[in-house]
């Protein structure tokens, strides 16, 4: 039996609110991404951070400005491998590594109030992943397989720029 026209539009409404988010992001995505290296407004290639050495001002591209905290983004992508990021010892700095799906649903944050601040490594990896994380590691699944990552921290001077991404060593694939 065919749909009803009502059918047909709330079936349509629920394909717009699932996908809508998907789109928006990967637009983003490919806008803060699509550059060679580096650059000082926070643009990175892919699965490298970009980082903004002072407080962000007012900008289009920002839903709200930095009063007192530095900024890092990194886009990455763990469909071929996991990917760790290294948290140096942030001196009792605040400090939030915040995590989101592609549909921007936070689904992880490290940081000052839950994990403390000594030197951490962070293991980002794919659904399903199955391998064996290096000792000393805090695994962290993601429920997407590329994603946005950011940091905010209230010493720039002390922690922008070092937090780092590395590749995993002794990990064993899903």
């Amino acid at each position: 039996m065919p749909l009803t026209v009502p059918e047909t539009h709330e079936i349509a409404v629920d394909a717009f609110i699932y996908a809508y988010p998907l789109v928006l992001t990967e637009l983003a995505r490919r806008t803060r991404t699509n550059v060679p290296s580096a650059t000082r407004d926070g643009k990175a290639p892919v699965n490298q951070f970009g980082h903004v050495p002072a407080p962000a001002p007012p900008s289009a591209d920002s839903a709200a400005p930095e009063a007192d905290t530095a900024r890092s983004t990194l886009w990455y992508d763990v469909s071929r491998e996991p990917l760790a990021i290294r948290v140096p010892d942030s001196a009792g700095r605040y400090y939030a590594l915040w995590m989101r799906d592609m549909w921007t649903y936070l689904f992880a944050v490290a940081g000052t109030r839950n994990t403390g601040t000594a030197t951490q490594i962070f293991l980002l990896v794919p659904p399903g992943w199955r391998g064996t994380p290096p000792a000393g590691t805090v695994v962290i699944q993601s429920p997407t397989q590329r994603m946005p990552t950011g940091d905010r921290s209230r010493a720039p001077r002390q922690l922008s720029g070092a937090i780092t991404l590395r590749r995993p060593r002794g990990t064993a694939g899903a």
